[in-house]
C-alpha cells in the first residue's frame, strides 16, 4: 500500500513480480534482468531492491553488466545484512546498549545486523525486513555513531536506524 500510495505522489511506476499467482501482480515468476530491463528501458535510473542475497546477487551483477552505475543500485535483504561487493569492510568490535532491556552486548562483524545481535540476545525487535516490509525495525538511535550498508536506499526515518541493515562505528546506545 506504502508503494502504490508514493506511486501516486512521484514519478514512480510499480511492477509487482510473485513466485506465485495473485491478482495484484504484474508477472508471475521471479524477476530477472531481463524483465527489469524491459520494463526500466534504461541504465540512467535509480534501482532499489529488496530480496535475498541470492536474488541480491543475481540483479546487482545484471544491473551493473547492463551498464547501471553503482551509485544508483540501492538493495535491503530479507535476512542478515551481507553487504555485496567492495561495501564490505572489516570492522572491530563495540559495545552496543539496548537501552530501555537494560542489555549491553559486543557487535563484532560475525554478529551479523544489529537486528540479529538483539534476537540473538532475546531482544524483542519489531521487523518485517524477512518479508518485505521495510523500516518495521527502525529505532531511534540515543548515542554513538552507526554506518548503514551504503546500497540501502535512503528511507524517511527521522532520527531512526534500520537495525537490519546498519552497523556500529562506535559504542552505541539504542531505544530498545
Amino acid at each position: 500500500d506504502a508503494l502504490m500510495e508514493l506511486g501516486k505522489r512521484a514519478n514512480i511506476e510499480n511492477h509487482f513480480a510473485y513466485s506465485q499467482a495473485s491478482d495484484s501482480i504484474n508477472t508471475t515468476g521471479r524477476l530477472t534482468i531481463d524483465t527489469v530491463q524491459h520494463i526500466v528501458k534504461t541504465q540512467s535510473a535509480h534501482f532499489y531492491l529488496c530480496g535475498t542475497h541470492d536474488f541480491m546477487t543475481s540483479m546487482v551483477e545484471g544491473l551493473i553488466q547492463w551498464g547501471v552505475n553503482k551509485a544508483d543500485i540501492h538493495y535491503e535483504f530479507f535476512s542478515q545484512f551481507q553487504p555485496l561487493g567492495d561495501s564490505a569492510e572489516q570492522a572491530e568490535s563495540h559495545e552496543v546498549h539496548f537501552l530501555r532491556s537494560g542489555t549491553k552486548v559486543y557487535w563484532s562483524p560475525a554478529s551479523g545486523s544489529l537486528l540479529d545481535l538483539a534476537e540473538k540476545n532475546g531482544i524483542t525487535v519489531s521487523h518485517g525486513c524477512r518479508y518485505g516490509i521495510c523500516e518495521a525495525c527502525g529505532v531511534k538511535l540515543i548515542n554513538g555513531e552507526v554506518r548503514k550498508d551504503e546500497n540501502t536506499a535512503e528511507l524517511n526515518l527521522k532520527d531512526s536506524i534500520l537495525l537490519c541493515s546498519t552497523r556500529p562505528i562506535s559504542d552505541i546506545g539504542i531505544d530498545l
